[in-house]
């Protein structure tokens, strides 16, 4: 099967490979000394790790109703999407929620998750009942991570795409 990625989410990837791999995630943020004199000995810039901000807007979970929706309106929907649609969104929110911690996030970006999920599901302030999934947290930087691990990392899992799209 073969995956197409409009141009925007390619050059978004790229981005997010880049910065993390490529650049080492590391923007150095400049100290207020900086403006007056670049060259000040105590001017050194340590690099630290910019993480995206949390909770993103739209979510994993808002991308992903959207896309079911997107896929009901279509002129001609495939044959089966209202039977099986509910069923891959499912499944994909769920994957993400299981894989965010341990598979989707770079060594650097683990303690934030950690806050998130003290924030939102494990804290003492949360309430029983109002706990967030990590899908209704994080956004399409984290999704995209996720879909491109389908096809880089598991191969196998090409095959179950190509399988739902005869189902779809």
């Amino acid at each position: 099967m073969k995956l197409i990625v409009p141009e925007i989410l390619k050059v978004k990837l790229v981005d997010d490979w880049e910065a993390v791999t490529k650049n080492g995630q590391v923007r150095p943020l400049p100290s207020p000394s900086l403006k007056t004199n670049p060259m000040h000995p105590t001017n050194s810039l340590k690099p630290i790790h910019q993480l995206v901000t949390l909770p993103r807007t739209p979510t994993v979970e808002q991308l992903l109703q959207e896309f079911a929706s997107h896929v009901k309106a279509l002129p001609k929907p495939p044959p089966r999407a209202s039977a099986v649609l509910p069923t891959v969104v499912s499944g994909l929110r769920l994957y993400f929620d299981r894989a965010i911690g341990t598979n989707l996030l770079y060594r650097f970006e683990r303690p934030q998750y950690m806050a998130q999920r003290k924030t939102y599901v494990t804290g003492s302030h949360v309430i029983v009942g109002q706990e967030k999934e990590m899908s209704q947290v994080y956004g399409a930087e984290h999704l995209l991570r996720m879909i491109g691990a389908f096809f880089l990392s598991f191969p196998p899992l090409s095959f179950l795409f190509s399988l739902l799209r005869k189902i779809l």
